[in-house]
Order: structure tokens, then C-alpha cells, then sequence
């Protein structure tokens, strides 16, 4: 047999331990009557047995109407300290049953716009705004076919200020019973600054992307006007060379192509990949950019491979990339020097290393570099790179980018080989 040790016996409502020990004093009054023999008459009956269940009785009841009224003050305080709760909480509150307001406190007026008791008895569909009619009805069958500890999670809702205007909330909706009747309590949260200032960040960053585009526009565009500006300066001191018509008709060509790409980046379309070889490629932007290059008194060598060197690629594209990494290695150098670009066949991999002595990037900033709008350049646009990058990884290719301060930067690019 296992006995209730004392913690369970002290959990014990106090009117079943009174009941058991009244029981339990009856089989000892009777087994101490058998004990010592003693006959159970009418006088025994009268005076002993039915003034004990009369004692007996009227203590239980007295006993069990102390403890109701204690029961009864505990529940009362308990409801007034969650009225109080309800009453002074900063959110609106509102309890509803199938979508009649039985109860809103201050602050749900307050938010609404209303006088204090007024919305008694109204659907809560009044002051919704019809958009979200659907939504709340919804919600509301949730929240009736649920058990009664659901609380569902929280849902954007739009109401009506008594003004006209839209306001924004945030409402969580718990099952409770109010008057004894079973009612959906919502918490409603005002988020229309909120939303204001979500609205205000979406503006912003429609904004930096217009900027960042004119920006990209700006910097694409120049590059190829640059080169043509430099064509057109040598051919004025020098004899006309029909080698620099071709470069400045092809420079135009890309210039028109760069603006294309931008006019239909909302809309992109399938680049043209084809095989090319990249010996002949990066020949022909060096050819491009040593007039410009010599200005700033810089050698540009080419080493390659005496083989052909093809990748899959869009050729405007891949020009544009390493125009981009060859100038930036130009106006790294400043006093003069040279820059070394090597094309390579490594293991199936195509390698492009590019390396000059310019000034170098310190370490601190080697990270950042290839993130939108971080420049090292007085007037650069940091775009660049990072579109530069952004091509290579679209060609399936890998870029690094190794510099040691006062020594110089080496970028290497790696493609696989076609």
C-alpha cells in the first residue's frame, strides 16, 4: 500500500481533510465502545453517537462556508488586479465575442479616437478597413476552433481612426471567456510610425540604387570616352593611323553597348558567350590603353603563351573587366613604372596575372576593396571593381587580388579553358 507523504496530504483541499478525520474519529468511537464492551443503547445513541454527527456537521459546514468566502475574495482580487492589468496597459485591448465588442480598454479608445464606452456593442468590422474585412473573419474561426490556451501569432491589420485616417497595428489574438461567454481577446499594438519610416527606408534605397546606377552609368561611359579622347590627342601630333580609326569605331561600339545594358537592366537579357581567344583579347585593350598609359609614363608588357587560349565569354564584357583592373593599375602607378600582364594555361585553367609597382593597398583596406562605392581613388566611384568582379563571376571565373603596401598589387584571374 503507498501512503500520500506530507506535501501531498497539504495539497489536500481543507474540507476533505476535515471529512476524513471526522470519519476517522466515528470508527474510533466505535472501536472504543467495542473495546470496552460497552452496549450501544438509546441513551448511548442520544447522548454520545447523534450530538457527535450534529457537532460534526455544523463545523463542516461552517468550515466549508470560511473556506468558500476565501475562495471567493481570492478570485475577486485576482480579477481586479487583471482588470487593473487590462485598464492601464499602454496597448489596446478589445475582447470580442463572434465579433461584437463587449469590452475595450482606455487605450483602445485612445487609439481609435473615441470616447470611453462608446464601441460597446459594435462589430469590430466598423473600424477595420474593408481591405482586411476578410482577414479578421478569418482569424476569428481560427481562434473559435482552437483550444482555449491558443494564442495566435501576430497579424498586420489596418483600421479606421475616427479622423478618417488610416492606422496601422499589430494584433495578437488569445481565446479567453468573458462573463461567462467564450471571446477572443486581442492585443492591438499601433505601428504606424513603423510603417512610416519602412516606407521612408524603401524610398531610400530606391534612391541609392538610382544613384548607384548613374554612378555605374557615369563610370562605364567614361572609361571608353577617355580612350577615345587619348586616340583623338595622338593622332593630332602624329600621323593618321588607320590601326586607331579601328580602336576608336570599336571604343564606340562598346560605349553604345554599355549604355544598352544599363537601359535593360530591368529586363536582362542572354548574353552572347562565345569561344574567343584570350591572347587576343587583352592584346587589343593594351593596344587601347597604352596611349593613355604613356601619359602617365608607364609600361604595359604582355607575356603569353604561344598557343591559342580560348574561354567562353561575352568579349564587350570581358574588355570592360580588364580595362577596369588595367587602369586601376595605371593610376596606382606615380612616379612612373611598368605593368606586367601574363596569360597562362595551368592545369585546364586559364590564368590571367596582372601585376604592377605601384603604391600598393594598405592591409587594413585590402577587405574592403571590390565593395560598392569604397574607393582609394580621389575621384572614384568604387563601382568599378565591384562590376568587375561581378563579370568575371558571371564567366564562371575567380578573382584575387594580392598587394603589399610601397610594392605594388598583382590581380590574378582564373577561367576555366574552352
Amino acid at each position: 500500500m503507498k501512503f500520500m507523504n506530507y506535501k501531498q496530504i497539504n495539497r489536500l483541499n481543507p474540507l476533505v481533510i476535515f471529512s476524513i478525520l471526522i470519519v476517522s474519529a466515528f470508527i474510533l468511537l466505535l472501536f472504543l465502545l467495542l473495546l470496552f464492551d460497552i452496549e450501544i443503547t438509546n441513551q448511548t445513541l442520544y447522548l454520545v453517537i447523534i450530538p457527535y454527527f450534529f457537532i460534526s456537521s455544523m463545523c463542516s459546514y461552517i468550515l466549508h462556508s470560511i473556506l468558500e468566502n476565501k475562495s471567493l475574495q481570492k478570485q475577486q482580487e485576482s480579477e481586479e488586479r487583471y482588470k487593473n492589468l487590462v485598464e492601464n496597459h499602454p496597448d489596446g485591448i478589445l475582447i470580442h465575442h463572434n465579433g461584437i465588442i463587449l469590452y475595450a480598454n482606455p487605450a483602445m479608445y485612445q487609439l481609435l479616437g473615441y470616447e470611453y464606452g462608446t464601441a460597446t456593442g459594435d462589430s469590430i468590422l466598423k473600424y477595420a478597413h474593408p481591405s482586411t474585412h476578410e482577414i479578421i473573419a478569418r482569424r476569428q474561426e481560427e481562434a473559435y476552433r482552437g483550444n482555449e490556451n491558443a494564442c495566435y501569432d501576430l497579424l498586420e491589420i489596418e483600421l479606421i481612426h475616427s479622423s478618417g485616417r488610416p492606422l496601422y497595428v499589430e494584433s495578437k489574438a488569445i481565446l479567453c471567456y468573458y462573463n461567462q461567454l467564450k471571446c477572443v481577446q486581442l492585443v492591438l499594438r499601433d505601428i504606424s510610425e513603423r510603417k512610416k519610416t519602412e516606407e521612408l527606408l524603401m524610398v531610400s534605397d530606391k534612391l541609392a540604387v538610382v544613384g548607384q546606377l548613374a554612378a555605374g552609368i557615369a563610370h562605364e561611359i567614361r572609361n571608353p570616352l577617355t580612350s577615345i579622347k587619348g586616340f583623338i590627342q595622338v593622332m593630332r601630333e602624329s600621323a593618321h593611323s588607320t590601326l586607331y580609326y579601328d580602336v576608336i569605331l570599336s571604343e564606340l561600339d562598346r560605349l553604345n553597348q554599355v549604355t544598352n545594358d544599363f537601359l535593360i537592366l530591368a529586363k536582362p537579357q542572354a548574353k552572347d558567350f562565345r569561344r574567343f581567344d584570350l591572347n587576343k583579347i587583352i592584346s587589343e585593350i593594351i593596344t587601347l590603353l597604352k596611349p593613355e598609359a604613356l601619359l602617365h609614363q608607364v609600361d604595359i608588357n604582355l607575356h603569353t603563351v604561344n598557343q591559342e587560349v580560348t574561354v567562353l565569354c561575352d568579349v564587350n564584357e570581358l574588355k570592360q573587366a580588364f580595362i577596369n583592373i588595367l587602369k586601376n593599375s595605371t593610376e596606382a602607378i606615380t612616379n612612373g613604372g611598368t605593368i606586367d600582364v601574363t596569360v597562362e594555361l595551368v592545369n585546364e585553367v586559364t590564368k590571367v596575372s596582372i601585376q604592377d609597382n605601384g603604391v600598393g593597398i594598405p592591409k587594413d583596406r585590402l577587405h574592403n576593396i571590390g565593395q560598392p562605392f569604397y574607393t582609394l581613388k580621389e575621384k572614384g566611384t568604387g563601382l568599378g571593381l565591384m562590376t568587375t568582379i561581378k563579370i568575371i563571376e558571371n564567366h564562371n571565373g575567380i578573382f584575387r587580388i594580392h598587394s603589399e603596401e610601397n610594392k605594388g598589387t598583382t590581380v590574378i584571374v582564373e577561367f576555366p579553358h574552352h
